[in-house]
């Protein structure tokens, strides 16, 4: 999905280079206008150099806010969505490590690997409150920490998802493997 995404913006950011000489050609003609509103789809800035640095637009995603570094990866999206919101960080390949986000009013922050793989998990949720959940490298449950209206708990788990530890030792069906 992420890299149909990336696709689609690439997209977008092509298009758009020749929408930005169209502006810059009007900004010539208008210097001494001032605008108190400009309309568009989507914006993009650009350095000295003419590289992409920030887009701000609207797809069939929602609205974002992208910046880039010098290599043209994304580094901070930031977006708004139908269900949600939230804030991306990439390392500087421009691999996913972390994200901030609300989707369906439950708050939640994800660290990942470099492989891409979800590590850690901090979230709150209506059902089980707030919740912390620790991966392997292959996305499965080792540790689930939760803390509910009936109490704590927290359980541990093998490679294969076998409990190994919990506490409470007679933990509740919820927290259970």
């Amino acid at each position: 999905m992420l890299e149909e995404r990336l696709r689609t913006l690439e997209r977008e950011v092509a298009r758009l280079h020749s929408r930005v000489a169209e502006l810059e050609a009007l900004q010539e003609q208008n210097e001494n206008k001032t605008w108190k509103e400009i309309r568009a789809h989507r914006f993009l800035l650009v350095d000295d150099a003419g590289r992409v640095r920030a887009a701000l637009g609207y797809d069939t995603y929602g609205t974002r806010l992208t910046l880039f570094d010098d290599n043209a990866n994304q580094r901070v999206v930031l977006h708004a969505f139908g269900t949600g919101t939230g804030i991306t960080l990439a390392d500087g390949n421009g691999k996913i490590r972390g994200k901030l986000a609300v989707v369906n009013n439950r708050p939640e922050v994800t660290l990942f690997d470099a492989e891409g793989q979800e590590r850690v998990l901090l979230a709150a949720t209506e059902n089980f409150g707030p919740h912390l959940s620790l991966f392997d490298k292959n996305g499965k449950d080792r540790s689930v920490m939760v803390v509910v209206e009936k109490g704590p708990g927290i359980v541990m788990s093998d490679e294969t998802g076998k409990t190994v530890w919990a506490a409470p030792e007679s933990q509740p069906r919820w927290l259970s493997h």
